[in-house]
């Protein structure tokens, strides 16, 4: 089998993890093998993916399995080359210690899964009371001859490619933060959106996937546009404007239709936001109605899919 991987990013790392942990006991065995908890016989009850804590930030993966009557959670860090955020070690110990409070489980443990040069460069990554390295992940994969297993051994072996090649993000310290706010506000307020761009990044333009082909989203935060776009559609400008002015008279006042490059987009302007002074200085009401122009854009290709899903039915009763 022959795959190729323009990109891996963390969220898709994460989602292997999960779905490892949850089909492969032989795999769940090997993080569990690296707790407090190694040796025990256990059982997984949960995983959840972008476990968020409005004032303590996201868990990547939470485990919690049960032993002998008694519930223990497994918070796991995924990193591939990202930058580890301020405290942040910290911020888990402290959402594995709420964990506890609220009668959740009844103890945790803290793990760091990314691969050796990672850690060797990184001293946050070493505070982690546990770690597993991506190549001991290749190595497990590699021992198996099913499919997923050949599937997952060729994205970590794309995982540990990329962590090999320097970082070309040029990080700025004060867009950062805004942006690492900005992020655990949508991951609670708005966590229907579906927010692709890492916490790695500066903020001055975040980018949502939808459900609708290639369509994707971007929050032009200095700029103050939400832009939906539908790449390669420049020359069909007729189309999108037909759809705005259709759209501006049925509740969504205020879009328009732009081309941007080759692309065209439905705009929505909303208030301009500085990524440069601290997020919590910026008005909530000026937030709300940024993140209330993305999840109106989002609901609208959920139409567009479900309209393309029916023309296609009808397409295929005609064979």
């Amino acid at each position: 089998m022959e795959l190729k991987f323009s990109t891996v990013r963390e969220r898709d790392m994460d989602l292997l993890f999960l779905e490892a942990i949850g089909s492969d006991k032989d795999f769940a065995t090997m993080i569990i093998s690296n707790t407090k908890w190694a040796g025990q016989d256990f059982s997984v009850c949960s995983i959840e993916l972008s476990r968020t804590e409005a004032d303590l930030g996201e868990s990547d993966i939470t485990v919690i399995i049960s032993i002998g009557g008694n519930r223990y959670a497994v918070l796991l860090e995924d990193k591939i080359d990202a930058v580890a955020m301020p405290d942040q070690h910290k911020r888990y110990v402290e959402r594995g210690k709420r964990g506890i409070e609220s009668g959740e489980y009844d103890d945790f443990d803290v793990m760091i899964i990314c691969p050796q040069k990672y850690y060797n460069n990184n001293d946050e990554a070493k505070l982690y009371e546990h770690h597993i390295f991506y190549e001991e992940c290749e190595e497990f994969f590699s021992s198996k001859s099913d499919d997923a297993s050949l599937v997952r051994l060729l994205q970590i072996q794309a995982a540990i490619g990329k962590a090999k090649k320097p970082s070309e993000v040029n990080l700025n310290e004060a867009a950062n933060s805004f942006f690492v706010n900005y992020r655990l506000y949508q991951k609670s307020k708005y966590p229907q959106l579906d927010l692709r761009s890492k916490e790695t990044s500066n903020g001055w333009w975040t980018q949502y996937a939808t459900r609708f082909g290639q369509a994707y989203i971007y929050h032009k935060m200095q700029e103050g546009f939400v832009d939906l776009t539908f790449p390669n559609s420049g020359e069909f400008l007729d189309t999108t404007n037909t759809i705005a002015k259709w759209l501006r008279g049925h509740n969504i006042e205020n879009v328009i239709a732009v081309q941007t490059g080759k692309a065209s987009a439905l705009r929505i302007e909303v208030p301009p936001l500085n990524v440069k002074e601290p997020f919590e200085k910026t008005p909530e009401s000026d937030i709300v109605k940024c993140f209330e122009a993305i999840a109106a854009l989002s609901e609208l290709t959920d139409v567009f899919l479900c309209a393309d899903r029916i023309k296609d039915i009808k397409t295929a009763k005609r064979r």
